[in-house]
């Protein structure tokens, strides 16, 4: 009879000498595994849209980045208050939607105040950032 084989075949002292003999340490390692890094003035919770070349994100500053997915060069990066003409300090924090053309994405901006009584979501131009539509919405009754 066969003996079983284990469940997990991971090999923690073969993958320690493939990381060393690479020249992998534990504080290199992480810098096998990215390919660039984005600064930006807020932090980052959504996960990246991501289609066949531009890597779509937001960040807490309320900017909205399309981004090179192989360089990481931006190719735009808008600001919710200045370019979409929303209240100082409105953000995104969920992963866009792409549909064709477009980016669907939501707002913070009813998680802001207690005294702020509406939300938004946004078309946006994923190739110019260009707002196309938007759409406000209230929970209260009018």
């Amino acid at each position: 009879m066969a003996s079983a084989r284990p469940a997990s075949s991971f090999d923690a002292d073969a993958q320690a000498a493939h990381d060393a003999e690479a020249g992998f340490t534990s504080d290199t390692i992480h810098e096998a595994w990215s390919l660039w890094k984005l600064p930006t003035p807020g932090d980052i919770s959504a996960s990246p849209a991501v289609d066949g070349t531009t890597v779509y994100v937001p960040d807490f500053a309320g900017n909205l980045y399309a981004v090179n997915r192989d360089t990481g060069a931006v190719r735009w990066q808008k600001n919710f208050t200045t370019d979409y003409g929303l209240e100082a300090g409105d953000h995104a924090r969920a992963t866009p939607v792409i549909a064709g053309n477009t980016l669907i994405l939501g707002d913070q901006l009813g998680k802001l105040s207690p005294f702020i009584d509406h939300g938004n979501i946004l078309g946006i131009d994923k190739n110019t950032g260009a707002l196309q539509w938007k759409t406000t919405f209230s929970d209260v009754a009018p």
